[in-house]
């Protein structure tokens, strides 16, 4: 054989090995690494979904929490899998937004070192108070803030929820204490021993004590009110701008995904978020689905990365 015939044959070889692996998709289970903790909402969720792609697929979709560092951690593994669409990772906005834009040296790049898949849903946060705190409304929230600068202190259990009230103190024109946490979980117990005032949070982990009184939700960060919280107003019905960051969770896979296999997954994954089952529970969770194509998913990865680089160049939000 000519020697410059063997560039060529070997890649006619890789091509039609991938074509057949990708016939045979998927064979074995699939993993699907989720960057937060056992038994919250992104947990939920994706066994909720995980079912209904057993069904579709024919295999198993194993759901691996990998949680720590605004899920650094989950992301970096699935960057590095192989890329055969057995191992992939239901992206948040914390790992692929917030991590490659406040980090000096990012471990991974969200737009090359990975494959979009589909959207899945946007997180619907409600604004919690203490009830010790003398508000009913966001109105009235807003006015005490003005009138006691600094004096309010807020929980964040994670990145995403930290800029979405860093842009509302912003748009608001009010000063309050940020006090981070690991988790939602741990800044639960803070908020209703009344050590913070204030958080944003996902539904699953406070409607039980929203109902019972502990706390008062206040305003939905959403164009829609939640189904699981239908009486609790939006920012837009109370004329606060709309906010840019978006708390969201997606499905992408290590660069390099076959294409046929990119499109029966996603095909896979937006079907599942049509059966009736799955949308009740995603609305109990106050996750709303948000299925896309990989065209689109990829086009929110940009566009969220670049508000998150603004932010840092605008100093809004700090990097390391």
């Amino acid at each position: 054989m000519k020697p410059r015939l063997i560039p060529l044959v070997i890649t006619l070889a890789l091509a039609a090995f991938a074509a057949n692996a990708a016939a045979d998709y998927p064979d074995k289970p699939i993993r699907l690494v989720v960057p937060f903790p056992p038994g919250g909402g992104a947990d939920i969720a994706a066994r909720a979904v995980g079912q209904q792609l057993q069904k579709s697929l024919g295999q198993p979709l194993i759901v691996d929490c990998r949680p720590g560092a605004d899920g650094q951690i989950a992301s970096a593994e699935v960057a590095k899998a192989a890329p055969d669409g057995y191992t992939l990772l239901y992206g948040s906005a914390s790992g692929l937004s917030y991590v490659p834009a406040t980090r000096k040296a990012p471990p991974y790049d969200p737009l090359r070192d990975f494959t979009p898949i589909a959207s899945q849903f946007v997180v619907k946060y409600v604004l919690y108070a203490h009830p010790g705190l003398p508000v009913n409304s966001m109105r009235e929230l807003i006015d005490y803030a003005h009138a006691n600068p600094g004096k309010l202190s807020y929980g964040t259990g994670t990145s995403t929820a930290f800029l979405t009230m860093n842009e509302l103190l912003a748009s608001t024109k009010t000063n309050m204490v940020h006090v981070p946490y690991k988790g939602e979980v741990s800044a639960q117990a803070d908020l209703l021993a009344g050590r913070i005032q204030l958080m944003f949070a996902t539904p699953s982990s406070f409607q039980a004590h929203a109902k019972a009184g502990s706390i008062r939700a206040l305003a939905v960060s959403d164009t829609e009110r939640g189904a699981s919280d239908p009486d609790v107003p939006t920012f837009a019905e109370l004329g606060i701008p709309p906010l840019r960051v978006r708390a969201w969770l997606g499905v992408v896979g290590p660069a390099g995904l076959p294409k046929d296999v990119v499109e029966r997954l996603s095909r896979a994954f937006n079907e599942a978020l049509e059966v009736p089952d799955v949308r009740a529970q995603l609305d109990k969770l106050g996750f709303k689905p948000a299925g896309s194509s990989p065209l689109e998913k990829g086009a929110l990865l940009k566009e969220q990365l670049d508000l998150m680089q603004r932010a840092v160049r605008d100093g809004h939000v700090a990097s390391d």
